[in-house]
């Protein structure tokens, strides 16, 4: 599991699977009314903070 794009499949590049990736999380919010590009959510900070419950999951 990852939170960004996926490793390169069936002879992808890497900015392809970006390109994708963030495309596709573009256009699932601006379905939602939010008007923000690929290029703009790829520049984004963005941090993974894991729940208690998945911590203690993971030991």
């Amino acid at each position: 599991m990852v939170v960004g794009p996926d490793e390169p499949f069936d002879g992808m590049t890497q900015e392809q699977m970006a390109a994708g990736h963030w495309g596709h999380l573009a256009g699932v919010l601006g379905e939602r009314g939010a008007d923000v590009s690929a290029q703009e959510l790829a520049r984004l900070p963005h941090d993974v903070v894991l729940s208690d419950r998945l911590r203690a999951w993971i030991g």
